[in-house]
């Protein structure tokens, strides 16, 4: 594999694709990729796509085999590797929370001690429960969260929430925002000093690296008023480009 050519890593499916290669097209960089086909080629720029498991490409940035990906904020915190958040992207929005039965009475994150808590998140949980001075019992489980508490294996779950139609389903009520998501360009912190990359320009010097700790952690729970809980800076609502720079990048095209 060349290294004159920038390569992207982004989810091979799920709820973030559709988002990435429509901010891709709108950046002008044409990809056509097959079915099931893991690595594409732009024919107008020197980029490789990488479809990856959402999971794995915080692992991929950090090992050099991409140079940015896209992914949801709350995959860069929950993986804790080297990488960084340089520019969030308005799509895929969702949230961290703590959920728990319909109509249980909940004063709080202190309403946790002691108990039993079911989620995928593990590392996102103890750090709301450090926090919070909270000791409770975690089960990691990799998927179907919301079934737990129906089953006797947890006294609430801590799991992505969107429209909160899954809990509504199996019977659980929000009660806890731990911290907001949405889709973001993520690059390794060795990356941007290599302003001299053939495929790029470095990042902008209109984005400033954040970590996603100082950006997305919320103390906020549902129908507590705005003022309430910390403020996050400004979002790109909509994916928005007229060039590549949009991407984090300056990218030169091949020239015939």
């Amino acid at each position: 594999m060349s290294d004159t050519r920038l390569k992207i890593a982004v989810q091979k499916s799920g709820r973030l694709l559709d988002g990435s290669l429509e901010l891709l097209k709108e950046c002008g960089i044409r990809v056509n990729n097959g079915k099931d086909q893991l690595k594409a080629s732009a024919s107008n720029y020197p980029v490789d796509i990488l479809y990856l498991r959402n999971s794995d490409i915080p692992q991929y940035v950090q090992d050099g085999v991409a140079d940015i990906g896209i992914l949801g904020q709350n995959t860069l915190v929950e993986k804790q590797k080297q990488i960084e958040e340089v520019l969030p992207l308005g799509f895929s929005k969702c949230r961290l929370s703590i959920a728990l039965p319909k109509n249980t009475p909940y004063p709080g994150p202190e309403w946790l001690n002691g108990k039993r808590i079911a989620t995928s998140y593990p590392n996102s949980l103890r750090q709301f429960m450090a926090k919070h001075q909270i000791e409770a019992e975690i089960h990691e489980i990799s998927g179907s969260v919301e079934i737990a508490p129906n089953i006797g294996l947890a006294d609430a779950i801590c799991d992505l929430v969107s429209s909160g139609s899954t809990l509504f389903k199996n019977g659980l009520e929000e009660k806890e925002v731990i911290l907001k998501s949405e889709a973001c360009i993520v690059r390794n912190t060795a990356f941007c000093g290599q302003t001299s990359h053939p495929g790029s320009d470095c990042v902008p010097h209109t984005v400033g690296a954040q970590s996603p700790q100082q950006q997305i952690y919320s103390d906020e729970r549902p129908g507590r008023p705005n003022g309430s809980h910390h403020q996050h800076p400004a979002r790109h609502e909509e994916p928005h480009c007229d060039a590549p720079r949009s991407l984090g990048l300056e990218l030169h095209p091949h020239r015939n």
